[in-house]
């Protein structure tokens, strides 16, 4: 059994952010991820970002870079190719690290584990050749393989201009695109060879599907917590406090996993999950984590509208694991 004050599920920008900021405020802090690199989406993504408090944008690497001498400066315990595969009534955390199993026992835990790609229901979307937007971009940014020549893009979520921007760089054409409200088939014999949209066909090898993202929030789910339904941020979202944390639990929540946004907001809403956990384990004032989620709110409108949709979500669902 593996003791700590807090557990951070997932190294992407929010668990990165949000482990720092726990270890800094004095807590032990271990972060574990089920890929063999950390930086999450910062692995794939080449849109810039610009970090809390400054002008300039930074590349995706250049960010988890950052992020990474942070995390080892405040001497957080950061442990990659370990998957986080259970949560038990007493907090205990089940994980996995290759061959070995492992038994977390946090004083809380912090789920950042991301979001994941919305399907697409449409004839011919199983063919091989149709990939999620994500997928594409691990493929060719993080790969360096182009799985096709010829391409089309489906769906209308802001993902496409970006997705439409990395496949022509990386040598592709976009040769055809449709948005949500269109009528669309693939076909083909053992792969994507032509697509329909609105009765136009087009010659592809490969259609890109842009249909959003939903959180990734299993642990909440297997801990029995609420979940409301909010369009903008992915479909069902755990209904979380505006610290993160999930009611009474031990259970906090941020990043994609508590709703789809984007790394600049989750940036500073992890920061200030970090600390709440840190204050839930008696390692800082929780009025001064308080002070700081007001301030934070005054200076990012986008992290105040995301807070004011939260305090309204009402309970949906809860999945009973008893």
């Amino acid at each position: 059994m593996i003791t700590t004050d807090v557990l951070v599920v997932g190294g992407g920008p929010a668990g990165l952010t949000a482990a720092v900021a726990a270890a800094r405020a004095g807590a032990s802090v271990v972060l574990v991820e089920e890929h063999p690199e950390l930086g999450g989406q910062l692995r794939y993504r080449h849109r810039l970002i610009t970090p809390p408090g400054e002008i300039s944008p930074v590349s995706p690497r250049a960010l988890r870079d950052a992020l990474l001498k942070s995390a080892e400066s405040a001497r957080v315990d950061l442990r990659p190719g370990t998957v986080a595969w259970g949560w038990f009534d007493d907090g205990t955390v089940g994980a996995t690290c290759g061959n070995q199993s492992l038994a977390f026992k946090p004083s809380v835990t912090i789920v950042a584990s991301g979001s994941t790609d919305l399907p697409l229901i449409f004839p011919g979307a199983t063919l091989p050749g149709v990939f999620t937007s994500r997928a594409v971009q691990i493929l060719i940014n993080h790969h360096k393989v182009l799985p096709g020549r010829r391409w089309a893009i489906v769906g209308g979520h802001d993902m496409h201009g970006e997705v439409a921007h990395d496949l022509r760089v990386a040598g592709g054409e976009v040769v055809a695109t449709a948005g949500h409200v269109a009528i669309v088939s693939a076909h083909g014999i053992g792969g994507v060879q032509r697509i329909t949209i609105d009765g136009i066909s087009h010659d592809v090898d490969a259609i890109a599907v842009c249909a959003g993202r939903q959180p990734d929030a299993a642990i909440p789910m297997m801990a029995a917590q609420g979940f409301a339904h909010d369009a903008a941020a992915g479909g069902l979202v755990p209904v979380a406090g505006q610290d993160g944390r999930l009611g009474d639990s031990s259970i906090f929540v941020t990043g994609d996993a508590a709703g789809v946004t984007t790394v600049e907001v989750a940036l500073v809403e992890a920061e200030l999950v970090g600390y709440a956990a840190a204050a839930a384990t008696g390692h800082t004032d929780a009025s001064r984590v308080n002070a700081a989620a007001d301030a934070a709110r005054a200076r990012n409108a986008a992290l105040a509208e995301r807070h004011r949709r939260r305090a309204a979500y009402v309970a949906l669902h809860a999945q009973p694991y008893q």
